[in-house]
């Protein structure tokens, strides 16, 4: 529902006024997560548009979004977004799926942005058919690059990415897999660059047919 004035110019328009959200939804191509039951209200201010008390679910969880996104004949499109994430499940890659809370930011135009904060993954599981080791071995390009819109595909990236003291992971090959997680992603979206490390602090793995227990890895 909108309720707004427009003044100003053509290349440089001014609003006055509200949109009221109600249930709405964000789908982007073939990511893992979307936005659905987005509600709250979007509240225009000249070239800005501030978004007030609103609030989505994604992957089953819950989000809280806040921020403004301008635009300018100079500058074209500004943002400056933040979320935060409680209990939001991501599917990634098939066959595993990945419970996280986290704060992120957010900021910048179409060609130049960054989206930093911290992100906490507190539970993990997986069906029948995943194979652990064979995914940390694969090196498949599904060239999802290519598939971003220009906004993603420029985003630089400076997140920290921990685990919670008792996340744990069976898979076919593993059982009872404890890890401890710190890591911080940099680089941009389209070629990510992790640091830090994986640890197993304890647990089993199954390798060419023989069981291995670990005590502790990395």
């Amino acid at each position: 529902q909108l309720d707004a004035q427009i003044t100003g110019t053509g290349k440089n328009p001014l609003w006055r006024g509200n949109l009221l959200i109600s249930d709405g939804s964000v789908h982007y191509g073939n990511l893992p997560n979307g936005f659905d039951r987005i509600n709250g209200t979007v509240v225009f201010e000249g070239s800005r548009g501030i978004l007030e008390n609103v609030k989505a679910e994604s992957g089953g969880g819950q989000l809280q979004i806040g921020g403004f996104v301008a635009y300018g004949e100079g500058t074209g499109w500004q943002f400056n977004l933040t979320g935060d994430a409680s209990s939001v499940r991501i599917r990634y890659p098939e066959g595993l799926s990945t419970w996280v809370n986290g704060q992120l930011a957010w900021n910048g135009t179409i060609h130049s942005s960054l989206l930093e904060g911290r992100v906490a993954l507190t539970r993990q599981s997986v069906s029948p058919k995943f194979d652990l080791v064979r995914a940390l071995l694969s090196h498949k390009n599904e060239r999802a690059a290519a598939a971003m819109p220009e906004v993603i595909r420029n985003m630089r990236l400076g997140v920290e990415v921990t685990s919670a003291a008792d996340l744990r992971l069976d898979t076919v090959t593993t059982r009872n897999l404890q890890t401890d997680v710190e890591l911080r992603i940099q680089g941009t979206a389209e070629q990510p660059v992790w640091l830090g490390r994986i640890g197993i602090l304890e647990g089993e793995i199954l390798f060419a047919g023989k069981k291995y227990a670990v005590n502790h890895g990395e």
